[in-house]
């Protein structure tokens, strides 16, 4: 969700991860006069996975934006990045559908498109060259499943591109091209 528009009073929507529904209904009742609308989930391990990596596959979007790849190639990343997000989501727990939800395809199509986004306008900046300093929970993601090695980066091409962006910040366009040569 975009913060700046929930405080605008405009819709929103949410997936709340809980064993508990009595729980769920009582969180979606708080907000029930609101513009806040709240979905349920038991999958918590999914959803929690889906919403922690689309950040890093939305800095994918901003990059691909800044090279002006344009809208097709938004499609191309989005399919992309819903794959390798399913695969990722299943082997860390989750049920494969979590991503194809709220908490992941929902939440990836806002953060990935919106142009108040944090994590697509990182991915500008790389292109850029301007990566001194660039945080956020997509880059402490990137920083903690290499830390830990808990998942083989290799199998996910998209998302190894965007973690070679964040740790090797220069020829970020090349190795948008070198990616896409090898992926299409």
């Amino acid at each position: 969700m975009i913060s700046e528009e929930i405080r605008a009073d405009r819709y929103a929507f949410a997936e709340l991860g809980c064993s508990n529904v009595s729980i769920y209904r009582r969180v979606r009742n708080l907000y029930k006069e609101t513009r806040l609308h709240i979905k349920h989930s038991g999958d918590i391990t999914g959803i929690s996975w889906s919403v922690i990596l689309k950040n890093v596959y939305a800095i994918a979007f901003g990059m691909a934006d800044e090279l002006q790849l344009g809208d097709n190639m938004r499609g191309f990343l989005t399919v992309t990045a819903l794959t390798e997000l399913r695969s990722i989501v299943t082997l860390m727990g989750g049920k494969p559908a979590a991503p194809l939800h709220l908490a992941g395809l929902g939440d990836l199509v806002t953060t990935a498109t919106s142009a108040g986004s944090h994590h697509h306008e990182l991915g500008r900046m790389l292109v850029r060259g301007e990566a001194a300093g660039i945080s956020g929970e997509g880059i402490h993601t990137l920083a903690m499943v290499d830390k830990y090695r808990l998942f083989d980066i290799s199998h996910y091409p998209l998302y190894g591109l965007i973690h070679h962006a964040v740790k090797t910040p220069t020829g970020v366009a090349q190795s948008f091209q070198n990616y896409l040569a090898l992926n299409l």
